[in-house]
């Protein structure tokens, strides 16, 4: 079923499975007030506004500049990410872009002429049905008016990144994206879920910035940076 399907399927699937049944911080499954969390999950829900920047971190010349994560990835923004990216609830994309397009809002001295979501492997895509950044970054277009550009895609299946090593990751990520279209001039804003290496992000930094991108920064729901460093 391909993306706009899904999305049209939105309303039908919050009447099977009501936004409000259960708690996606916790799983307590006796309901919840508002859609996604419980009172108790949202409480602990405080937007940090994480930032990050080359320099700060020793990145190549050709990484992203800057990035900046609403959250930090704990709970309860793990279990509503987990949910989005594997469990198919995609209509979790505009609750989610509520907060990144406020978040992009203050994000002083960034200016943006497109939002480029990071490309899934194409089989992947195909197997899970979706890209969630794709979603993602489609749904903070709406709400900020900057466009959403295509301009990457995967040319390598890389594989599972969550217990690989920072070398590792950068390692599988040499050669992984390529251009899909010019974005020759353009300043650009990366979306992605999490970022936990910076080595997906810094990867197709490097492509844009190959291909004539004036600026490349990175935005993410969350951010898991400082919460696993690995040699």
């Amino acid at each position: 079923m391909n993306l706009n399907a899904r999305l049209t399927m939105n309303p039908i699937l919050e009447l099977l499975y009501p936004s409000n049944a259960c708690c996606l911080g916790c799983s307590d499954n006796t309901g919840t007030d508002k859609p996604w969390l419980c009172d108790a999950c949202e409480k602990l829900l405080t937007r940090m506004d994480i930032m990050l920047s080359r320099e700060n971190q020793s990145w190549p010349k050709d990484a992203v500049s800057m990035v900046r994560s609403v959250y930090r990835y704990r709970r309860p923004i793990d279990g509503i990410i987990q949910a989005f990216k594997y469990s198919g609830v995609y209509a979790l994309a505009d609750w989610i872009s509520d907060f990144m397009a406020d978040s992009l809002r203050d994000w002083d001295g960034v200016i943006a002429d497109c939002l480029v979501p990071v490309p899934m492997h194409i089989s992947r895509q195909r197997k899970r049905g979706y890209n969630q950044t794709e979603v993602l970054a489609k749904s903070l277009s709406e709400k900020t008016g900057i466009p959403c550009l295509n301009a990457l895609k995967r040319v390598k299946n890389t594989p599972q990144q969550a217990l690989s090593s920072d070398y590792q990751r950068r390692k599988n990520m040499k050669g992984a994206f390529a251009l899909a279209t010019d974005i020759a001039g353009m300043s650009i804003i990366l979306i992605d879920d999490v970022i936990t290496s910076g080595a997906t992000a810094n990867a197709c930094a490097a492509v844009l910035r190959s291909g004539g991108a004036s600026e490349v920064n990175l935005m993410t729901i969350a951010s898991g940076y400082n919460e696993r460093r690995t040699k």
